[in-house]
């Protein structure tokens, strides 16, 4: 077991040769699963993670003017293959309730 540092570099000589495959985890998800000779590239290259919204139903009981949506999010930026910049957050949609924009 290894872990990365700010710059998502690991220390080789912490992962034991022998050890056949390899995960790379983020957020308690596998994003990837390598062999010790991956390690070895320059750029490895890691699995989308898209998530899907579970759908939100609104019911038009007590009619409000604006609707607030709440949630996480996060964000990286890459140029030529390199990490630029990461953002993560709370975002929040607001939605008028008469035009459902």
């Amino acid at each position: 077991m290894a872990f990365s540092d700010i710059d998502g570099k690991i220390d080789k000589q912490s992962l034991k040769q022998d050890q056949e495959k390899f995960q790379l985890v983020y957020d308690n998800a596998s994003v990837a699963t390598l062999s010790y000779s991956d390690f070895s590239k320059d750029v490895i290259r890691i699995n989308d993670r898209i998530r899907d919204i579970e759908a939100v139903v609104i019911k038009n009981d007590k009619p409000v003017k604006y609707i607030l949506i709440r949630g996480n999010f996060n964000a990286y930026v890459t140029s030529d293959n390199m990490l630029k910049s990461y953002a993560d957050g709370i975002v929040t949609y607001i939605f008028n309730n008469k035009t459902k924009n």
